[in-house]
């Protein structure tokens, strides 16, 4: 019997494990881009609500592999050769001028659906190498995390 009930416990264990992990290759495009711009209107309004928009439909790149930078940095360096995807909210350059090209994009784990980072139009970001995503909503994000808003002066 007791055999039996370690095999349910681990069974279980794994189930739940794995079903905290979302790989994007795995999903259909049509998934993958709903997950991801759910996920990314997230991390936007969480760390920049001032850079969230609903101009257009927001863009999905090719996967990318990320490249360690050689820096002394462990919580980087596990991630070397990992593929990420970047998804794009553009802005309407009608109504305001930011330094890049969008208004924000957020990049989001192949392997695991978990972001990886975000960057604004202002060129400033979060990246969530040494500080999980779900850690920063599970202490809080506080007023001091958030990317103020900021239009390009040129």
């Amino acid at each position: 019997m007791n055999r039996i009930s370690f095999f349910l416990l681990c069974s279980l264990a794994s189930l739940a494990l794995h079903a905290q992990n979302v790989n994007l290759k795995e999903m259909t495009e049509k998934k993958r881009y709903n997950y991801m711009v759910k996920q990314g209107k997230e991390v936007i309004k969480n760390f920049g609500p001032g850079y969230y928009r609903e101009y257009k439909k927001p863009v999905i790149s090719e996967p990318e592999v990320y490249k360690y930078p050689g820096e002394n940095a462990p919580e980087k360096k596990k991630h070397d050769g990992k593929e990420y995807y970047t998804i794009t909210f553009p802005y309407d350059k009608n109504k305001e001028t930011l330094y890049w090209f969008y208004a924000a994009c957020v990049q989001i784990w192949a392997e695991t659906g978990e972001p990886k980072g975000v960057l604004f139009g202002n060129g400033w970001g979060k990246n969530f190498h040494s500080r999980s995503y779900k850690d920063w909503l599970k202490d809080g994000v506080k007023e001091e995390d958030i990317t103020p808003y900021e239009q390009s002066l040129y």
